[in-house]
């Protein structure tokens, strides 16, 4: 029996959460995968082997040379071999394809520490305190979780279309890079960020904010900081966690990882790299060295992670500075809910430590369609600013309640545009910028566009016009701020394993020609044998157990060694196929 066909029939064996944290271990994609053979080629080819082996600890792979070097090994040892599927659970021997990456591994990893130094990871880094490296790592956890913030608003109010392969695209990021004040290759990364924490998803070519995501924006800083670890330490295992137990002091990531994972020195060593990287942009390490709360939450000290955190992330205040020039300062972090609450009817112009926000026409009728009244909001600034609301505040919001609405738009392929006086109608005709928008006059207050509502909206929103969408009765369509996906799955890898393990229990009870054709091609392909069902002329089963030959023409040839002849047998005929 070939490697694939044992590693597909040992993954039928696994649930559902087991085969997708293989898949997460491996870096492998299930996409286009119709059954386990094609889950078993993806996370078997030689780049997703070197990924399950970069994150062998010391302990399991000198377990995993005894195998290799057929030595006896207590079973005890081989649960965590198994989990990623190094080791066969049957025959305790290892893949092929695994074996053949082992032994290059172990030769580069023999090559290289005859050279090599030995590194000491448990000295003390000279001009480094604890306290430093908690207080970098926290000011760069809070930016994370402003970007995060920010970006979820974003596609929440903009619902971004998908561009190229789970991406966005250039000019969002732009956009976003603008509101948050960081680069654009920044705003990519908190955007794959976002992807994984399963904060964003896609929805018909659009992205959108996922309910989970509702749920996360509602965690304390401390909260989100521990799925930022968990997510960042997923590849780890509890071995390389409990390394850490005797250590006090600030640990480097890199000496660390290379201490508990002996083939990380070998050819794969950037993926560390990668990951102290990335450990610096989510506030989990600073400079490359553990913070106090990381090491305490890998250790599974939650609640002393959780007072390491708080007492190291920047505290929030209640208060904020209104100027003249319709911004809005917040001398220091403001908590979400102030946030949540502000950004209702405000936009962000450029966050960090002291962010600042801004009120303009389009901001404050979206607070409007929120639900929100002048009253509402002129009460909410009183109570959080530190100073009298200024005038061109309060004059900005009476403006904005006389414009709201002044011009609506209905309809879905064809949009309506309704006018609240004939002027308004005049001035849409005559603005050069709407050409593209095709407006026609139909009466004396409404215009027609040959584009759809959502996109005439956007269009006049964009351009700072007070363009409300409405239904066809009138009435104002949802427009609020917090927009969830509620028929979201959050987690579109195990929705995809659900689906490969259905199409495989469909297998042998319910085949159709496809389905047959499929499983004798499998065989073919990997030269196993098949036990074939097939229905004879007075109606019943006969099965033979044989090794494919060929496939034409409508039907099957193979050898029937137990009865040393070779059988041809009609598609037609064939009821089931199951690999022998």
């Amino acid at each position: 029996m070939s490697e694939l066909i044992k590693l597909a029939n040992s993954l039928r064996q696994l649930s559902d959460e087991q085969i997708a944290n293989i898949c997460r271990i491996r870096s492998a994609s299930v996409t286009g995968c119709k059954d386990f053979f094609d889950l078993a080629e993806a996370i078997n080819k030689p780049q997703a082997i070197q990924k399950a082996l970069l994150f062998v600890s010391k302990a399991n792979s000198e377990t995993l040379i005894k195998i290799a070097n057929q030595e006896p090994v207590p079973a005890g040892l081989l649960e965590n071999l198994y989990a990623a599927a190094l080791v066969h659970p049957a025959s305790n021997e290892v893949y092929p394809s695994v074996l053949a990456e082992l032994r290059k591994l172990v030769s580069e990893q023999s090559a290289k520490t005859a050279t090599a130094e030995e590194t000491d990871f448990g000295s003390v880094p000279s001009g480094l305190s604890a306290n430093e490296v908690d207080r970098d790592a926290a000011i760069a956890a809070f930016e994370i979780f402003q970007n995060l913030r920010a970006l979820i608003y974003d596609v929440i109010e903009f619902g971004p279309k998908m561009v190229g392969k789970n991406s966005l695209g250039l000019n969002e990021a732009k956009r976003l890079a603008m509101k948050t004040g960081q680069d654009v290759e920044i705003v990519k990364q908190t955007f794959q960020i976002a992807q994984e924490l399963m904060l964003v998803e896609i929805t018909s070519g659009n992205w959108s904010a996922t309910e989970y995501a509702k749920q996360w924006l509602e965690l304390s800083d401390a909260e989100k900081l521990f799925e930022l670890v968990r997510l960042w330490a997923s590849p780890l295992d509890n071995d390389a966690k409990a390394e850490l137990e005797q250590l006090t002091h600030p640990v480097k990531v890199a000496d660390w990882l290379n201490h508990c994972f002996p083939f990380a020195k070998s050819g794969l060593a950037q993926v560390l790299t990668q990951l102290e990287t990335r450990g610096d942009l989510l506030g989990i390490t600073a400079r490359g060295y553990l913070t106090s709360a990381t090491r305490l939450l890998l250790l599974g000290n939650r609640a002393g992670a959780l007072t390491e955190a708080e007492n190291c992330l920047p505290k929030s205040q209640p208060n904020v500075i209104l100027q003249s020039d319709l911004s809005v300062v917040a001398p220091g972090p403001l908590s979400f809910e102030l946030e949540r609450e502000l950004l209702k009817f405000a936009e962000i112009e450029n966050l960090g430590l002291a962010s600042r926000y801004r009120l303009n026409l389009i901001s404050v009728i979206r607070g409007f369609e929120d639900g929100l009244d002048v009253d509402a909001i002129e009460q909410f600034l009183g109570r959080i600013a530190l100073t009298p609301i200024p005038q061109p505040i309060l004059y900005l919001l009476r403006d904005a309640q006389t414009k709201y609405r002044s011009i609506k738009i209905s309809g879905r392929d064809d949009a309506l545009i309704t006018c609240s006086t004939e002027l308004i109608s005049f001035e849409l005709l005559g603005d050069s910028r709407l050409r593209q928008l095709s407006l026609k006059r139909i009466s004396n207050t409404e215009l027609q566009s040959r584009f759809p509502a959502e996109v005439v909206w956007r269009s006049l929103r964009e351009l700072g016009l007070p363009a409300s969408l409405v239904t066809d009765r009138g009435q104002p369509e949802d427009a609020s701020s917090e927009k969830f996906n509620r028929n979201v799955k959050v987690d579109r890898l195990l929705d995809q394993i659900a689906k490969i393990r259905r199409v495989d229990l469909e297998f042998g009870s319910s085949q159709d020609d496809d389905d047959i054709s499929r499983q004798i091609q499998l065989a073919m392909k990997h030269r196993a044998k098949v036990k074939v069902g097939a229905q004879t002329r007075d109606g019943k089963i006969v099965f033979f157990t044989l090794e494919p030959k060929s496939l034409a023409n409508g039907r099957f040839r193979g050898m029937d060694k137990q009865a040393d002849i070779e059988r041809t047998l009609p598609l037609a005929s064939i009821r089931s196929v199951e690999i022998a």
